[in-house]
C-alpha cells in the first residue's frame, strides 16, 4: 500500500486491508517510508457517549500529522484547518464520523478532537511529532466561532465538559496565528 497521498491532502478516511483466517483478524492501514514518521502511540478510551475530548494542536515546527484508527464505539473526529489563517483570515473545518475499524489522516496545522457517540469509544493516535508543551496548545470547543450551534446540536453539556486550566478561547487561538510561535 503507498500512502504517498498523504501529504497535502486535508482531514481524510484511510482504506484498511483487513486480514482474516481461523485465528482472528489483522488490519493495516499504512505502510512503507512514505508513511508518516510516528513519534508518538497512544490509546485514548472514553467511557461515556456525549463525552467531548479537545480541541488540540502543536504549532510551528512541532505541528503533528496524525492517524486516527477507531477500535471500538463510534465517534466524531474534528478537523479543522488553520494552516492559511494567517493569510486568508479563514478555517476550514471537517466532522469525519468514524466507527469501529476505520481510520483517518489529519494533516498539519489542525484543531483536533473527538466526540463520542457512543459508549466505549477506544481510539489508536498515531503522531508524527512528540508531545511539546510549549508549542502545545487546547482551545475551548464552546465559543460558538468554529461550530457555531452544532455541539449543542450533539447534546454536549458544556458543565460536564472537563475544562483543562490551559484552555484558551477560540479568539485567543486564531490571535496567536498572526503572532510568532515563541
Amino acid at each position: 500500500m503507498n500512502n504517498s497521498f498523504f501529504k497535502d491532502k486535508p482531514a481524510h478516511y484511510l482504506e484498511i486491508n483487513r486480514f482474516e483466517d481461523f485465528r482472528g483478524s489483522s488490519e493495516k492501514f499504512f505502510q512503507g517510508a512514505s508513511s508518516i514518521p510516528v513519534s508518538q502511540a497512544l490509546i485514548s478510551c472514553t467511557p461515556k457517549k456525549k463525552t467531548l475530548r479537545g480541541l488540540h494542536t502543536q504549532r510551528g515546527e512541532h505541528a503533528e500529522e496524525k492517524i486516527i484508527h477507531c477500535i471500538s464505539g463510534e465517534l466524531i473526529w474534528f478537523a479543522i484547518d488553520y494552516s492559511n489563517y494567517s493569510t486568508t483570515g479563514a478555517v476550514a473545518s471537517d466532522e469525519l464520523s468514524l466507527m469501529s475499524g476505520q481510520a483517518i489522516y489529519v494533516p498539519k496545522h489542525h484543531l483536533n478532537g473527538m466526540l463520542s457517540l457512543s459508549d466505549d469509544v477506544t481510539i489508536l493516535i498515531l503522531a508524527s511529532r512528540p508531545y511539546d508543551q510549549k508549542a502545545g496548545m487546547n482551545v475551548s470547543p464552546f465559543d460558538g466561532l468554529f461550530f457555531g450551534e452544532s455541539l449543542s446540536a450533539f447534546g454536549v453539556d458544556i458543565e460536564r465538559f472537563d475544562q483543562k486550566s490551559d484552555v484558551i478561547s477560540q479568539q485567543k487561538f486564531l490571535e496567536t496565528l498572526v503572532s510568532p510561535v515563541i
